[in-house]
This record gives C-alpha cells, sequence and structure tokens, in this order.
C-alpha cells in the first residue's frame, strides 16, 4: 500500500465510477508500486471537494485521499468481487 494514502497525481489512474447525475461520487483509483505491484482504491468524494480532488489529481503534489471524502476500499492487486458487489449495491454502479 502506498504509505499513509500520499500519492503524487502522476501516479494514480482514476475514474469516476458513479453516474455523473448522482449525488454521490465514487471514484475507483488504481496505483502502481515502484515494485510493479498494483493497489486500488475506492473513494466516496464529497461534492463540496470534487474539484479540489480533481485539482489535487491533476497537479503534481502530494496529497491525502481521505482530505477529499471516505476511503471505501483499498488493497493490492485487484478487488474482490465481494467489495464490488457491496460498492455496487449501494451506490449503483456497474462494473466492467
Amino acid at each position: 500500500m502506498h504509505p499513509q494514502n500520499h500519492t503524487t497525481s502522476t501516479s494514480f489512474a482514476a475514474r469516476q465510477l458513479s453516474n455523473i447525475a448522482s449525488k454521490e461520487r465514487v471514484y475507483g483509483l488504481r496505483y502502481t508500486l515502484l515494485d510493479g505491484s498494483k493497489c486500488y482504491y475506492f473513494l466516496l468524494v464529497d461534492p463540496l471537494k470534487e474539484k479540489a480532488f480533481n485539482r489535487a489529481l491533476n497537479g503534481g503534489d502530494a496529497f491525502r485521499l481521505e482530505d477529499y471524502g471516505r476511503l471505501m476500499g483499498q488493497g493490492k492487486g485487484e478487488p474482490s468481487q465481494e467489495l464490488k458487489d457491496r460498492i455496487s449495491s449501494v451506490y449503483n454502479i456497474v462494473f466492467n
């Protein structure tokens, strides 16, 4: 895992998973460590902080995911089907 969930924006591949019309903004983020292993994060972004979150993703400075919302899941490799099902049922998200 990335130390204390600090990262630089160039290290993340981020995608908004929730419907754009939804009040909840769920983002799936992927991160590759220096050793080549992959990590994932699911973040429920506070709507009032979404613009700042997107600026942080596009900037070059380190930031904490928790400063922009609630971390709903994280881990190494790929997320479990159980985690994806839970997030999908609560936020009406279809995973590809």
